[in-house]
């Protein structure tokens, strides 16, 4: 193998100042690149999704917000005891299950 001008170092005053440079990359590393490079890649891609908009739900209280209700009424039972005043544990569990999550604290506030 040779090296042009014998520029093995780079301290030779012969050589070129000139830097090497390299070829584009192809189109298919980018992903707005078009055409037949990127045909694989939009044969891969998800579906669009539909413009439909669906009227929300109303969601019921299952056994994870029950049990979650719970550990807001643990959370406000230790509350009252450090504080020394267990007359507002009602208060303080639907304050805590609102924290927590609010279909719990509907179902609390419906019981």
């Amino acid at each position: 193998m040779e090296a042009p001008n014998n520029c093995v170092g780079g301290s030779e005053t012969s050589c070129p100042a000139t830097s090497a440079k390299f070829p584009p990359p192809p189109m298919s590393w980018y992903a707005n690149g078009g055409g037949a490079e990127m045909s694989a890649s939009k044969a891969l891609a998800a579906p669009l999704a539909s413009a439909e908009v669906k009227e929300p739900t109303v969601t019921k209280a299952g056994p994870g917000h029950i049990l979650l209700s719970a550990h807001a009424f643990t959370l406000a039972v230790v509350q009252g005891v450090l504080k020394g005043d267990l007359q507002n544990v009602k208060e303080d569990t639907l304050a805590n299950a609102e924290a927590i999550t609010p279909v719990g604290s509907h179902y609390l506030r419906t019981m």
